[in-house]
């Protein structure tokens, strides 16, 4: 249940157009995409999906992904996904914030990836430093 107080937040982006960002870290280095996108007003008998408490461009989303109701959204959305140990980390990022906000976060992000790259990096020493001890 959405509490009153997000309610309102929520209802006051209604009708208002914001920035979609999808910020990544790959191989290939940092990277950072983002769109304008309107925030839905209540369609007739539209709401939003599962899970979800916003319709932004059409979508169902959830409002903890924008940064003017989550200022915390780069630390709870920033994750690390790593599946192969010979390859690179990828870090996907995606979030809605205003024009004015979109360097600020994409600073944050970079900040945030760093920590959880080089805690992955210690992460895989340490698999290094176990192994080289089972193989002597």
């Amino acid at each position: 249940m959405t509490s009153p107080d997000l309610k309102a937040k929520i209802d006051a982006l209604k009708g208002t157009r914001i920035q979609h960002v999808h910020f990544s870290f790959s191989a290939s280095g940092f990277a950072k995409k983002f769109n304008e996108v309107s925030v839905g007003n209540a369609k007739s008998g539209v709401s939003p999906g599962p899970n979800c408490d916003i319709i932004i461009n059409d979508s169902s989303t959830r409002s903890d992904r924008v940064y003017s109701i989550n200022p915390n959204v780069i630390e709870d959305k920033t994750t690390l996904f790593a599946i192969n140990p010979k390859t690179v980390p990828t870090i996907d990022f995606f979030a809605f914030c205003d024009i004015d906000d979109v360097e600020l976060l994409y600073s944050q992000f970079i900040l945030k990836s760093k920590v959880l790259l080089d805690n992955h990096a210690k992460l895989l020493a340490g698999v290094i430093k176990d192994i080289e001890k089972l193989i002597k």
